[in-house]
């Protein structure tokens, strides 16, 4: 077993091979969340827009999301090491098989019939899955199987959660697109944000519960550090279930635009709580 270190994305990674990829410096301390965040942010975008189908929205509305999570994961790569390639191969075809059907159906759904463009279109979220997959390993702690899926969890809630608001909001949009869209469509995804964070609220609060004694003595040594932790919580994780609630009963009495600007306050809470949360997730050891 190497010793632990700080690794590509400056994760703890417990590999000699893989902690070759020292970068050690405050800026790829920046880098890594800047990746892991984007990554995450169009994990979550992919895997909420599946909750509506291609027949509802129109091709429209999926090809928007698939090249938007396309721009994402292009500008992750910037996080990435031309040495994953060779360290890492599993992640650095993940990340590019996920790129690269992201634009390939982005680009050709509009040609297709819908029936197909359904069908394809679930080629996106399970590269998408992929790469969740392949980055489990190298993310924080992960020393065994419990751990894996502990991180593995972590992450999948950041992803939905971050995710599921940013679709939300495209899709209230989207009434100005196609007024005649079902009100279903905003309903479903504003119930799935609301649903996720409160989910992602009782799993901060289980491991926060779970390791308490650390916090505690995070809380103790005032900092800088101490501020993202109260925002964190004020901020982002209590604050996102109130909004999700807001606009799911604005969507049920069919107040597109209303729960449109609910929805504005709402990402901005949940993309930054959660870009926090990584932060001090990967560099200071709180998962939550």
């Amino acid at each position: 077993m190497g010793s632990e270190k700080w690794g590509i994305f400056q994760f703890r990674i417990h590999s000699p091979h893989v902690s070759s990829l020292i970068l050690g410096t405050s800026f790829q301390a920046m880098v890594s969340v800047f990746y892991v965040g984007l990554m995450s942010l169009a994990l979550g975008a992919v895997l909420s827009l599946s909750l509506i189908r291609v027949r509802q929205t129109g091709v429209g509305l999926f090809v928007l999301i698939s090249l938007c999570a396309a721009g994402l994961v292009l500008l992750g790569t910037a996080g990435l090491s031309p040495q994953t390639q060779t360290v890492t191969p599993s992640l650095w075809a993940a990340h590019w098989t996920w790129l690269i059907l992201a634009v390939v159906w982005g680009g050709t759904a509009w040609l297709l019939p819908i029936r197909w463009a359904q069908v394809l279109w679930w080629s996106v979220p399970l590269a998408a899955l992929g790469w969740g997959a392949a980055v489990a390993p190298h993310l924080p702690g992960v020393v065994g199987v419990s751990s894996r899926l502990a991180a593995g969890g972590t992450l999948l809630l950041t992803a939905l959660l971050m995710g599921s608001v940013s679709t939300a909001m495209v899709v209230g949009h989207w009434y100005l697109v196609r007024p005649s869209l079902s009100i279903r469509a905003l309903e479903r995804i504003s119930l799935a944000y609301l649903g996720i964070a409160l989910a992602r609220l009782a799993w901060a609060v289980g491991w926060t519960l779970h390791d308490w004694d650390r916090h505690r003595d995070f809380l103790a040594r005032w900092s800088l550090d101490t501020v993202f932790l109260l925002q964190r919580w004020g901020f982002s994780l209590l604050l996102a279930p109130v909004l999700a609630w807001m606009v799911y009963q604005t969507a049920k009495i069919r107040s597109t635009q209303s729960a449109t600007g609910i929805l504005y306050a709402a990402m901005v809470v949940t993309i930054v709580g959660e870009f926090v949360g990584l932060y001090l997730w990967l560099h200071r050891g709180l998962m939550q």
